[in-house]
């Protein structure tokens, strides 16, 4: 029977010891293949056992080691209390043995093509693409953005964990600076999917969609506490440069003017300066950014565009399509509110 390690807890242990979860330095260059799928590395969660000095050798240091040194859970055999996959430094399995940590072995978890019912068409394009560029908007804070060390963060980052577990591959973020730069890679094909996009025609041009998984609404984000419409006479709105929302002004309100900016740090200055009405955005969204700003914004109504997030996929790929449609079909059957 195939097994996979697993950590048991030894109380003896944990009396004088613990262990410690901490964030690899994530690099560019992606995922280093040397052999098999089985011997993928990639510089993830290491855990590093410590303990007191005068009993234990010091631990190891995370600078001291090289990316391509960490020995990666994949696929997803690793796992620590029965939860978070994990990567580990060089003999760290022996060194937590050291310390008291038992290894036992468990069952693997059901296969993906088990949980989703893949195709052999489908079963093999994952055998043959191991690794899925994921697209994502680096300043649309909560919902996805890029943290202070520079890795993805957000609702985002759920889906990702998600859909690693459904799926069976490694999906790994495309470094971006700005959405219309996402977008742009989507077009070169340098991105394989996006979990949180609005389906417009522009984007079918190089994107396919899932059915929705999300859905939001726009709002009038104001400095004053007044109420606005989006038919206001002279109402000039700010807008994050090549967002939906712009589309569907052009088609719905041609005679409202609106700004692009790149970013919402810029379109929060302009609104503070009073260089628009309002910031048309979600609400949350906004309302979020401008605290981080130290700003104190109004919700002024809504925008009157409510929109659905699907999952877009480079269009060249159909296989990949169906595959992420079987897995939002699961996610949405999930009880538990967590997508």
């Amino acid at each position: 029977m195939e097994q996979s390690w697993r950590f048991a807890s030894n109380k003896a242990a944990y009396s004088v010891l613990g262990l410690a979860l901490v964030m690899a330095v994530m690099t560019t260059s992606g995922i280093h293949q040397n052999g098999p799928a089985d011997n993928l590395y990639q510089p993830a969660y290491a855990a590093i056992p410590y303990g007191e000095p005068d009993l234990h050798p010091p631990p190891l240091q995370q600078e001291d080691v090289l990316p391509s040194d960490v020995r990666c859970n994949e696929p997803r055999e690793l796992y620590l209390h029965d939860a978070s996959p994990l990567c580990l430094f060089p003999d760290a399995i022996a060194d937590l043995e050291f310390r008291g940590f038992d290894l036992i072995k468990g069952q693997v978890q059901q296969p993906p093509s088990d949980l989703l019912g893949l195709t052999d068409e489908e079963k093999m394009w994952l055998v043959e693409n191991p690794l899925i560029h994921v697209g994502y908007d680096p300043g649309w804070f909560p919902i996805e953005y890029t943290d202070e060390h520079g890795r993805i963060a957000g609702y985002t980052l759920n889906y990702i964990i998600k859909f690693e577990e459904l799926i069976g591959v490694d999906l790994q973020p495309f470094p971006s600076e700005s959405w219309s730069h996402t977008l742009e890679a989507a077009r070169e094909r340098d991105i394989d999917i996006i979990f949180m996009i609005a389906k417009t025609a522009e984007r079918t041009e190089y994107l396919g969609f899932t059915n929705p998984h999300y859905i939001l609404e726009s709002a009038l984000v104001t400095t004053d506490d007044r109420m606005l419409r989006i038919d206001d006479p002279d109402l000039v709105l700010i807008t994050i440069r090549d967002y939906s929302i712009e589309a569907w002004l052009d088609e719905n309100h041609p005679d409202t003017k609106y700004i692009s900016v790149d970013s919402f740090a810029e379109g929060l200055a302009m609104l503070r300066d009073g260089e628009a009405d309002a910031f048309a955005d979600v609400w949350p969204v906004v309302h979020a950014l401008a605290e981080l700003e130290g700003m104190t914004v109004y919700n002024a109504g809504s925008a009157g565009f409510s929109f659905d997030l699907s999952i877009g996929y480079s269009s060249d790929q159909p296989i990949l399509g169906s595959i992420l449609e079987k897995s939002v079909a699961v996610i949405l059957a999930d009880d538990s509110g967590d997508y």
